[in-house]
């Protein structure tokens, strides 16, 4: 993954993945492509536990939204 330096960088377990994180937008960006809005990000944390791997799967092959947890 290319890294830009306004960017924060992380290996994700839940993921498998590294992610990168914008702290000015909210927004991540996975390896595998996939993007969570600032919104998306806001409900995903508001979880006392890590997003299972299926939700990130299926966003990402259906290009999906998360609209509540």
């Amino acid at each position: 993954m290319e890294q830009n330096p306004q960017w924060k960088y992380k290996f994700s377990d839940s993921l498998g993945q590294q992610i990168a994180y914008n702290p000015h937008t909210g927004c991540i960006i996975c390896e595998d492509g996939t993007e969570y809005s600032a919104e998306e990000n806001k409900i995903l944390r508001q979880k006392e536990k890590p997003t299972p791997l299926a939700v990130h799967i299926i966003k990402k092959v259906f290009k999906g939204t998360i609209i509540s947890q």
